[in-house]
């Protein structure tokens, strides 16, 4: 199961909370999500620390959206990747180059 939670802790940020398993079934619903906050052109915080899997499909979503953050000028973050989940990013060769932070911005 897969849950996708959106919380504005400032008017200029957002922090979507992704849990459970990232794949082929649940990135449309994580997609919704991401591109409903960009369109706000908000700071966006992707909070991973309760994802257990990732597969290819979710990697290349977060792609994606690091990608428009750099085109449409907002910031994005990953905060809480697990040790397997950012394993996935380092078998693609894409851990150094997406913007990986240990510490969440959000209080909760």
């Amino acid at each position: 199961m897969f849950e996708a939670e959106i919380e504005r802790p400032t008017a200029s940020a957002v922090v979507v909370k992704a849990t459970g398993e990232l794949d082929l079934m649940s990135v449309p619903k994580l997609d919704a999500v991401l591109k409903e906050v960009m369109a706000d052109k908000a700071d966006v915080e992707l909070d991973l620390s309760r994802l257990d899997f990732i597969d290819s499909t979710g990697v290349h979503l977060v792609l994606g959206a690091n990608d428009a953050s750099s085109r449409e000028g907002w910031a994005f973050s990953i905060v809480g990747a697990n040790a397997d989940v950012r394993r996935a990013f380092e078998l693609l060769g894409l851990l150094d180059h997406l913007p990986f932070r240990d510490r969440p911005r959000s209080a909760s």
